[in-house]
């Protein structure tokens, strides 16, 4: 596994005093330092602050904090507002309008293994063409900065750490290790096999065994905990452990839910399975609901996330349902944004 810099070199990071401007998906793949819990690493940069920008899908109040759920496109992410001890006692707590678009800096944290930012700053976007703005500048900060893994300084980290190596970020004697030891063979690269792996078997819906049993995936599974742990033959536990971690990711990613959770099933969430049906539900009882010709779009995706299932689904693949249904003539687009049954 991939060593982190050293933390007495993270200083000379600028970002690690910075607040990058990210996309939420970069966020959530951020990996956690495993002794330093406030650090986070994006590539080889320590970070731990970060900018975002997106529309709120979801709020709740409670009497300690404000929680949103923000949603830019790319991924979706739990910010929370905690509330100063002496306005507790407050019954009633306004939070900002669904469907505004907000600009949050905050810490990344985690919270019962689920990514967030505990909230520095939450600031409504008036201007719409604010977040097409912001994803050129992300576009080209990537580019030119943080898709740059940082050289450390050769003198200092030689001097004072000579197992850390300054040009690949990974010790010395991980150098050594032959290629198949390399980000190659992450758990993300798991995950994406393990994604992969369902959508070529065109599996509408699974149980967790079946999917434990893959030969391919074990195999997979195997080099990645080799990676990690070291070991020529990695237990039972430590592979089913990975398996596990991969599915609840990605059940987070939107990709599945949990039909099931007494018998481990899993269903593939599929515009042509259950997504563009279950839109196609909400547009209609919502025209009957409130006698109206037209469906807003945020409308559509805040119903749609409030149905357990598809709780994760990001805006991307939502709005590519939307768009099929309009292709295959079940809906009609008469404005911008505004859908309706045909």
């Amino acid at each position: 596994m991939a060593a982190f810099p050293p933390p007495q070199v993270w200083g000379l990071n600028p970002l690690f005093f910075a607040t990058p401007h990210l996309y939420i998906r970069d966020v959530l793949e951020t990996v956690p330092h495993p002794e330093f819990s406030d650090v986070h690493f994006y590539l080889n940069h320590p970070i731990r602050n970060v900018e975002i920008v997106g529309i709120i899908i979801e709020s709740d109040a409670t009497t300690n904090y404000i929680s949103y759920s923000i949603d830019d496109g790319t991924g979706i992410i739990a910010c929370i507002q905690w509330v100063p001890a002496a306005e507790r006692l407050i019954p009633y707590r306004e939070t900002k309008e669904l469907g505004s678009l907000v600009r949050v800096s905050g810490k990344i944290g985690e919270f019962r293994e689920r990514r967030q930012l505990t909230i520095r700053e939450l600031v409504i976007e008036e201007d719409v063409n604010f977040e097409i703005q912001r994803w050129v500048e992300i576009v080209h900060l990537k580019l030119k900065i943080y898709d740059i893994p940082f050289v450390y300084p050769t003198d200092i980290v030689e001097e004072f750490f000579p197992a850390y190596s300054i040009d690949s970020n990974i010790t010395k004697e991980e150098k050594k290790q032959p290629n198949t030891t390399t980000v190659e063979l992450s758990e993300t690269t798991f995950r994406k096999s393990l994604k992969e792996y369902i959508e070529r078997k065109r599996f509408t819906s699974f149980h967790y065994g079946d999917i434990r049993a893959a030969e391919e995936l074990i195999s997979i599974a195997k080099q990645v905990l080799l990676q990690q742990y070291h070991c020529t033959d990695p237990a039972p536990p430590r592979i089913s452990s990975l398996f596990s971690r991969g599915i609840k990711r990605l059940v987070r990613d939107g990709f599945l839910y949990v039909r099931d959770a007494d018998a481990d099933v899993y269903e593939v969430i599929h515009h042509e399975v259950n997504l563009g049906k279950q839109i196609l539900q909400i547009i209609r009882l919502e025209m009957s609901k409130h006698e109206q010709d037209n469906v807003n779009e945020i409308t559509i995706i805040t119903k749609i996330r409030s149905i357990k299932a598809f709780q994760h689904v990001p805006k991307e693949v939502l709005l590519d349902s939307l768009k099929k249904l309009v292709d295959s003539g079940d809906l009609f687009q008469p404005e911008n944004r505004e859908y309706k049954l045909i």
